[in-house]
């Protein structure tokens, strides 16, 4: 019977290589987290809205409010951009009719990867991931710089570590 013996320089580098191995799945399987669906988001308005001077399809400044933290990572950072759309944008008319100022949210990008966000803490039926902010009172609408707007992550999402602020 013929044995073939390894030399221990040649195992000492499989069982390193071995050791490292385990060691990068483990740190793959931490490189992600996720954001769970209904994570409170604020929003701050970096702008101020007027219906007299907005119009459909004009884009609304936003910034988050403070971090979002996920196991001790921060996983959206406070004054991270959003960007919405304004929807509907009707000036008050001359003849009573109060202004009507909409705009919708329907996402904010974490480094390329985008979150879906919703109005409700509880998902409603029929809703489809947008985030709708209707405004209407008295003659024109005005939305002043630094509103705050409470919004929620709409489904699960899972984040890479690599993105994420230490």
């Amino acid at each position: 019977m013929i044995t073939r013996i390894v030399p221990r320089p040649v195992l000492a580098n499989i069982a390193l290589l071995f050791v490292l191995l385990c060691f990068e799945l483990l740190a793959w399987a931490q490189t992600t987290v996720v954001l769970p669906e209904g994570t409170e988001v604020t929003l701050r308005l970096l702008e101020r809205l007027d219906s007299r001077y907005s119009q459909v399809g004009n884009p609304v400044y936003l910034a988050v409010g403070e971090d979002i933290l996920v196991n001790g990572h921060t996983v959206i950072a406070a004054g991270d951009s959003v960007i919405g759309t304004v929807t509907v944008a009707k000036p008050a008319s001359a003849l009573g009719m109060p202004g009507q100022l909409d705009f919708v949210v329907p996402y904010l990008s974490v480094n390329g990867q985008n979150v879906r966000l919703r109005v409700f803490a509880t998902r409603r039926e029929g809703e489809g991931g947008a985030l709708i902010f209707p405004f209407q009172k008295g003659r024109n609408v005005s939305i002043e710089q630094g509103a705050l707007f409470r919004v929620y992550v709409d489904q699960d999402k899972v984040i890479n570590k690599d993105i994420l602020f230490e």
